[in-house]
């Protein structure tokens, strides 16, 4: 069988198995935390959930799509890019959720809240990164060698 990403992108699938995997725990994380701060400025819990699930669950999603076909859709610089934005947007919100729970617009700890358990797996999503960045230099080395053997 052949390995389609090797090929076309210069890294193999297994990277993108496991960061799935970790951005989707870190991206249920950052739902969980935000969840209570946004949903009180909907005037529907739906709409609210709705909302949450889409802005959070961006990253996971594009990243998703563009890997579970068998062959890459995009050409290497735009697949770098958008393992670059994957990783900005969630630094971007897990940034901005330390932020907030450090001027305390958070709700305060308590029971009903398991802040601490979500902000753990918010943390476990940066390992994704590891797989993440790996992908973005073997796709930019392929990149590479390939515009030099292009030219030569």
């Amino acid at each position: 069988m052949r390995d389609f990403y090797r090929e076309q992108l210069g890294v193999s699938t297994w990277p993108f198995f496991y960061a799935n995997l970790l951005l989707l725990i870190g991206v249920m994380g950052q739902a969980g935390l935000y969840g209570p701060f946004v949903l009180k400025y909907f005037s529907t819990s739906i709409i609210g959930f709705v909302f949450i699930g889409f802005v959070f669950a961006l990253p996971w999603l594009a990243l998703f799509v563009v890997t579970y076909l068998k062959q890459p859709i995009l050409p290497p610089r735009p697949f770098r890019l958008l393992l670059l934005s994957v990783m900005g947007w969630y630094a971007l919100f897990t940034l901005l959720a330390e932020i907030l729970n450090f001027f305390g617009y958070m709700p305060p700890e308590s029971a009903r809240y398991a802040f601490r358990l979500l902000r753990v797996l918010m943390y476990v999503g940066w390992l994704s990164f590891i797989p993440l960045v790996y992908s973005y230099i073997a796709v930019h080395r392929h990149e590479l060698r390939r515009g030099s053997d292009n030219q030569t």
